[in-house]
Order: C-alpha cells, then sequence, then structure tokens
C-alpha cells in the first residue's frame, strides 16, 4: 500500500464518518419537525377553539333577542387580533347574520369557506378546514337546547408559521453546530484510528527492505493499539531469531544435499555398473521393490533356450586372447540385445554358451513366451550372418557357427547360493533337456523338444527330426528343426548349411546375372568332382 492510496484510505474514512453523522442529524431533523409541524398546528387550533367559545358564549343572546349591533360590535372587537381574518355568524345556510372581515381579507372566506362547511355537514360542529390553507373554527349557538346558530371564527397561519419558523432556525443552528462538531470528532477518529495503522504501515514497509528484520517501532499509546504495536515488535523479534536459525538450517541442508548428490552419484554409478552383472527383468524387479533378495524359489512353466558356437573351443586355440576377446564380447552383445529385445531374461554366460529363458519374473503367457524365444533364435541366426561378415573383413578366415535348443517345461526358478552371494537362475531337467538338444544339433540349427513345437506351429514351421533319449527321461523325446516364419519360406534368399569339412553360405538376392551363377554352378561341379575323386582313391 502507497502513501497515495493510504491518504485515499483517510479522506474515505472522514467522508464516511460525515456522511453516516449528516444522515444521522437529517433523520433527527426531519422527525423534529413534523412533530414540531403537528404540535404547533394542534395547539393553535386548539387556542382558536376556546377563543370561539368564549366569544360565541357572549353572543348567544345577542343572537336569541336579534340584537345585530351588539352582534356586530362584538365581531368587530376582533381585529385587535392580527390572527382572525374574518368572523361570521350564520343562522341558516343562507342567512348571515353577522360579520367581520379583516382589512387584508376579501369575500374567499365566504365564498370558498361557508359552502365547504355545509357540503360536509360540519355547520353544526367545530370544525377546522386544512385544505384551504386556514385554521377554521365552527362554534354552535345554542340556548336552552334549541340551535340559534354558528359562529365561524377563521384565523389565518401566521402565529403557526412564526413558532414552526423559530423551531427550524433553532434546529438548523444547532445541526450546523452538531455538523462542524462531528467534523471536529470525524477528524480526532480519523487520527485516532489511521494514525496508528500508518506508522505500522510504514514499518512494514521497512520490514519489506529489511531482510534481517532489525525494524522496530516506537509508537507511544497506552490503549489497544499499544498492545498490537507490541505484539508487532515481538513478532519481528521472533521472525528474525527463527531467520538466523533457518540461515543456519539451510547451510547445513546444503551441505546435506551436496553430500547426498555425490553420494547419489556413486550410487548411481554403483548400481548401473551392478546392473550388468543382472538381467535387466531382475534388476528392475529387485529395485522396484517387487521382489526380494533373499533366498527362495518357485515352480514355473518355462521356455528355456541354450546356445553355443559350434568349435570355438579349437577357434581358442589358433587365435591371440586379444582377438578371441573381440570376437567373443561382438558375439555376445549382439545376442544379448536380441534377447533382451524378445523379453528374454538372461541367466547366464558360460564361455560361448548362452543360457535364457522366458516366463520369469514377467510373463505374456506360456504360448506367447515359446513364440518369444524361438522368433529371437530365428533372429538371432541371421544375426550370425552379419556379424560373420564383419569378422571376415578382420581378417578371421574361419566362419563360426551357431547352435540352439529349446524346450518348454516347468523349472524351479528363484534365488539360490548364501546369504553373502547368491544367484538368480533355474534349476531342472528342463534345462539339461535345452543343452542336449543344443547338443545334438547341426550348425545353424535350432532344435526343439515337442512341449515347444506344440505352442509355435502356427505361426513358425517346423521340420520333425526324430527322437532324441536323454538322460533323466524315461521316455524319447520328440525333435523338431524351426525352419522360419510361416509366410516368410517364399520369400527366403539365404540358405546357410554346415558340416564337419564343409560349409555353404548363400544369398540369392546377391547372384542376379547369369555369369555370376555359372560360376556357382562351376563351383560346386568343382566340389562334387573333388569328393568323387576322393572316394575312388578310398576304394582303392
Amino acid at each position: 500500500m502507497n502513501t497515495k492510496k493510504f491518504r485515499s484510505i483517510r479522506v474515505k474514512l472522514v467522508f464516511l464518518l460525515f456522511l453516516s453523522a449528516s444522515i444521522a442529524l437529517t433523520i433527527v431533523l426531519i422527525k423534529t419537525f413534523a412533530f414540531t409541524y403537528v404540535n404547533e398546528r394542534q395547539d393553535g387550533l386548539q387556542s382558536l377553539s376556546k377563543f370561539t367559545s368564549i366569544i360565541g358564549e357572549n353572543l348567544i343572546a345577542s343572537v336569541e333577542f336579534e340584537d345585530e349591533g351588539t352582534a356586530l360590535s362584538t365581531l368587530n372587537s376582533l381585529k385587535f387580533s392580527s390572527d382572525i381574518e374574518a368572523a361570521y355568524i350564520y343562522t341558516n345556510p343562507e342567512d348571515v347574520f353577522a360579520s367581520y372581515q379583516s382589512s387584508e381579507s376579501d369575500a374567499i372566506f365566504e365564498n370558498e369557506v361557508i359552502p365547504y362547511l355545509y357540503k360536509n355537514n360540519n355547520i353544526k360542529d367545530a370544525f377546522e378546514v386544512s385544505e384551504l390553507g386556514i385554521l377554521a373554527v365552527n362554534t354552535p349557538l345554542i340556548s336552552d337546547g334549541d340551535y340559534l346558530g354558528s359562529l365561524i371564527i377563521i384565523s389565518n397561519l401566521n402565529s403557526f408559521k412564526k413558532a414552526i419558523f423559530d423551531q427550524v432556525f433553532t434546529l438548523l443552528i444547532a445541526s450546523a453546530l452538531s455538523l462542524i462538531i462531528i467534523v471536529i470528532l470525524a477528524f480526532k477518529l480519523e487520527r485516532i484510528f489511521t494514525l496508528p495503522i500508518f506508522e505500522l504501515k510504514k514499518a512494514m514497509d521497512q520490514v519489506s527492505k529489511d531482510d534481517r528484520y532489525s525494524v522496530h517501532t516506537n509508537f507511544k499509546s497506552n490503549d489497544e493499539f499499544k498492545s498490537l504495536f507490541d505484539g508487532f515488535n515481538y513478532m519481528l523479534s521472533a521472525i528474525r531469531e527463527k531467520s538466523e536459525q533457518m540461515q543456519i538450517a539451510n547451510k547445513k541442508v546444503e551441505t546435506s544435499l551436496l553430500e547426498s548428490k555425490s553420494l547419489n552419484e556413486k550410487l548411481s554409478g554403483l548400481s548401473k555398473d551392478l546392473s550388468r552383472y543382472l538381467s535387466p527383468q531382475v534388476y528392475e524387479s529387485i529395485f522396484l521393490g517387487k521382489s526380494k533378495a533373499n533366498i527362495s524359489s518357485s515352480r514355473k512353466k518355462l521356455t528355456v533356450f541354450f546356445s553355443d558356437i559350434k568349435g570355438f573351443t579349437e577357434l581358442t586355440d589358433t587365435l591371440e586372447t586379444e582377438s578371441l576377446t573381440e570376437v567373443l564380447n561382438s558375439y555376445l552383445n549382439a545376442m544379448s540385445k536380441i534377447a533382451l529385445k524378445h523379453g528374454g531374461t538372461i541367466d547366464k554366460f558360460i564361455g560361448d554358451a548362452i543360457l535364457i529363458f522366458f516366463g520369469d519374473p514377467y510373463s505374456k503367457g506360456e504360448q506367447e513366451d515359446a513364440i518369444a524365444c524361438t522368433s529371437m533364435a530365428i533372429e538371432m541366426r541371421r544375426e550370425m550372418i552379419r556379424l560373420r561378415k564383419m569378422w571376415s573383413g578382420k581378417g578371421f578366415v574361419r566362419p563360426l557357427q551357431i547352435r540352439a535348443g529349446i524346450t518348454t517345461g516347468y523349472c524351479t526358478v528363484g534365488n539360490f547360493g548364501s546369504n553373502e552371494r547368491m544367484d538368480y537362475t533355474i534349476i531342472g531337467n528342463q534345462v539339461n533337456l535345452a543343452s542336449r538338444l543344443e547338443s545334438s544339433a547341426e550348425v545353424n540349427e535350432i532344435q526343439i523338444s515337442y512341449s515347444t513345437y506344440v505352442l509355435i506351429k502356427d505361426v513358425i514351421k517346423c521340420i520333425e527330426k526324430g527322437e532324441l533319449s536323454v538322460k533323466g527321461f524315461g521316455y524319447p523325446i520328440k525333435t523338431f528343426q524351426v525352419d522360419d516364419f510361416i509366410g516368410e519360406i517364399e520369400s527366403k534368399h539365404e540358405f546357410v548349411k554346415e558340416n564337419d569339412g564343409f560349409f555353404i553360405d548363400l544369398d540369392t538376392e546377391k547372384i542376379s546375372s547369369e555369369e555370376k551363377k555359372e560360376q556357382i554352378r562351376y563351383t560346386l561341379k568343382e566340389a562334387l568332382s573333388l569328393i568323387d575323386e576322393k572316394n575312388e582313391d578310398s576304394n582303392l
């Protein structure tokens, strides 16, 4: 609130006090005037009635004996009263026995008042005529019960007006004095109420400019405002003390926040590093509080995937450690991305072997899990084509081939180990079966069990391969070889085959010219001739 606005409030306060007092005084004046008017009018009428009654008693004998001279003399004596305008003695409605009119009066009274009286049947009763702006009183003249006539005396309003004027003048003088007193009191009240507020406002402005809250008010007063200012000073003192405490606390909080930020950054980095040792699903489940890191397990129906690189052990003897590490890491990195893309939980890496399962900790249903797992295996097989080309460009002549095994069944999954060191993994004969399916598969082949086949057969084409005896199972396992997605087989342009001493990787999209086709035919014929020669040498 600025000074101009504050002054405006002061002016409004004075104006409201003055207006309120003026309205109250006006109401008092109106009521007083009305009361005075009624009283004066009533007093005048009563006085005139008494006067008329006295004159009427003196005229009864004159009217009764028809002494017109005495009656006229009595009426003429009224001229000494300045308020009497006229007087009439009527013995009947049309016969004036005697009359008196002042020099300033005319026949208006006779022509207007008398017909009015007779018209309203007031000729025999005392009356007043306010409609004509006069006071008129009628006194019947009665002797021994006989009506002789009526005395009508008409008075002007001079005395009445003078009395009213005197009263009004007195009231106006009193009102003027009252208004002056009201104005003085209004300004006095304004100072009493607004000056402390103005001082308090100045103190508040100083507080807004002084963030140390060192302002102190010294308003001198012995009323309630003193308590207000004392409370204001006490509040500022308390705020100043709290502010100092808050500044100290803020510094401590800032220091704690910096330490917490540094600690959080360390924990974030540590958490990120730890997450690389766990499958993303398991890591997320633990850090979101959905599962606890304690020894526990459960039985679930999972789809298990197991794969490795054929001939990797022999490869380790021919490559330097650095080159071997590069090949293995690029392979595992590519396979891990594909596994996570399809929602697989990576259990572990065992050298070049990978164990992945679907259905825990999140599952879309056993059929969807089986389809996702097989789709992942197909994409991994395709990814190997790209990897082989990359490795070939880096000088690795011998191509690497993978094989995979997939089965679906109940496994025990959970945390295994000790309270100090545990591992989230799966156990059971289905894991052994997946490993056995992988080891019995040919290169670039994905071999699955019948339990997986029945779940994916409507989406992925599979070729029945035969039965496989597995340790731990009391019956042969019916196996199938995964071909490709139904609908994509006709558009297939890649042909990859490998066996001991044999490998072929054919991409028909790149063989467009007849010259290239002829070169491939010639190469295949040379390979067949070499095989035939080898057979002939063996027969000899």
